[in-house]
């Protein structure tokens, strides 16, 4: 769970806090999405700030240490002033995260490092599918499956 400045860890069965970690604030207006592996909680922070318009972060799911981050993956839509950033996609060793439907980025899950990024078409910000190790991402008009 998030809050402004703040990521928080609940228990599942019982609803009770486990862990509370600060966060470095953003710009008031951004997007926040979640994505929870068994080790790793992954958060996205889509801002207004040009100077990091996606902020992408791993923290322990056990503690809420920070793991890794990365302040700035991709630039803001130019001449939009519209920052959306769809959840992040986690799926086994690898993290998705889509900027407006424009770029999508692989990170490798355990150190936030770059393995791949393609553009796409403008429009969507749905978050990328997975299935039988093909990733299918909707954007403008199309729809595109990546291996």
């Amino acid at each position: 769970m998030t809050s402004f400045s703040r990521i928080h860890g609940i228990h599942p069965a019982t609803g009770e806090e486990v862990w509370r970690g600060d966060r470095e604030c953003v710009d008031w207006l951004r997007t926040v999405g979640l994505a929870i592996g068994s080790n790793r909680v992954y958060e996205t922070i889509a801002d207004s700030n040009e100077e990091a318009a996606i902020i992408v972060t791993a923290y322990d799911r056990q503690s809420g240490q920070r793991i890794w981050r990365l302040p700035s993956i991709c630039k803001p839509n130019s001449g939009e002033w519209t920052y959306d950033c769809p959840p992040p996609t986690l799926a086994g060793e690898m993290l998705y995260v889509v900027q407006r439907g424009e770029v999508i980025w692989a990170l490798d899950a355990a150190t936030g490092q770059q393995r791949w990024h393609i553009s796409l078409e403008k429009g969507g910000v749905a978050p990328p599918c997975i299935a039988d190790e093909t990733v299918f991402v909707a954007a403008g008009s199309s729809l595109y499956a990546l291996r």
